[in-house]
């Protein structure tokens, strides 16, 4: 038998949140589009689509365990933030790792 409730994770002793559901594939590509904008308006090296993609899945997870962990609720500029941020801060890591990243 399936059990049909969702599944949760432990925040800490007594405190219990959902686990993030899936991420629609429209809402993927919505947030890969933004994550690349954004690299381009920062005139950063893009990462190709397979590490892009990762970085989003991740990044968009990151945005949803920030809502649930705050103690005010963010606004959706703070959620958008930790999005970008997080994009920002993963996009430039790979590069470093390459030595290719662009220094404008």
């Amino acid at each position: 038998m399936l059990n049909s409730a969702p599944s949760h994770f432990q925040l800490g002793p007594g405190v219990w949140a959902l686990t993030p559901e899936p991420v629609h594939h429209d809402l993927l590509h919505r947030y890969t589009v933004r994550a690349r904008e954004l690299l381009a308006r920062l005139q950063a090296c893009i990462p190709d689509d397979d590490r892009l993609l990762v970085i989003v899945q991740a990044a968009v997870e990151t945005r949803a365990l920030y809502f649930v962990a705050a103690l005010n609720e963010p606004t959706t500029a703070d959620l958008d933030e930790c999005f970008d941020q997080f994009v920002i801060r993963s996009a430039s890591g790979i590069h470093d790792l390459n030595g290719a990243r662009n220094e404008n």
